[in-house]
């Protein structure tokens, strides 16, 4: 499949070619995510395997957004495995500067106190922390709240969500990333881990 034979799969927006051009696109995986493997703080921040399987669903559902809006086009100069590639590592280092700042921040914190927050400051930012997450899951669709319900909280696989709902393993993953991604945009107003 060609980069443009890709694009216009995508753009046809028919379900059956989106799912042949992001299943093509799966062979991009393992160039996208590698500079992840050369980050010397990588095991800080406890980046491994899944980290880089979440972190490239995401790059594939930018694309797919980008490509329906008309925010992408083809150049001459620049095919879809480099354009993957500059999506996903923008999203990793911000998501690697804030992880960086959580972790000070944190150490920081537990600098001041002692081992352990005391027990009443811990029961409020728990209170508070859910609080927080029912606000942000309830400003998610019907269909997003049990996307991440039956992935989070059932611990359901992406085939079992897909067979529940009647649709592909990677449909059911598309969607639940792209939930994923709604729900952290609204928590990280909070400061919250999506």
């Amino acid at each position: 499949m060609t980069d443009q034979e890709l694009v216009k799969a995508i753009r046809s927006k028919q379900p059956a070619e989106v799912e042949r051009a992001v299943t093509f696109l799966y062979r991009y995986k393992g160039y996208v995510t590698s500079f992840v493997r050369s980050d010397t703080q990588r095991d800080l921040l406890l980046f491994d395997q899944a980290f880089c399987d979440d972190l490239f669903q995401e790059v594939i559902v930018a694309f797919l957004e980008n490509v329906w809006r008309g925010m992408f086009t083809l150049q001459d100069n620049v095919d879809v495995k480099t354009y993957l590639w500059k999506i996903s590592r923008l999203r990793y280092f911000r998501f690697r500067e804030s992880e960086l700042r959580r972790i000070q921040r944190d150490s920081h914190y537990f600098v001041l106190t002692d081992d352990n927050p005391p027990e009443a400051d811990a029961a409020i930012i728990d209170r508070e922390q859910e609080r927080v997450f029912k606000w942000a899951m309830s400003r998610l669709d019907r269909d997003g709240q049990e996307f991440i319900r039956m992935y989070h909280y059932e611990k359901r696989t992406h085939r079992e969500i897909g067979e529940i709902l009647g649709i592909s393993e990677v449909a059911a993953k598309q969607r639940y990333y792209r939930y994923r991604l709604q729900l952290a945009e609204l928590l990280k107003a909070y400061e919250l881990p999506g």
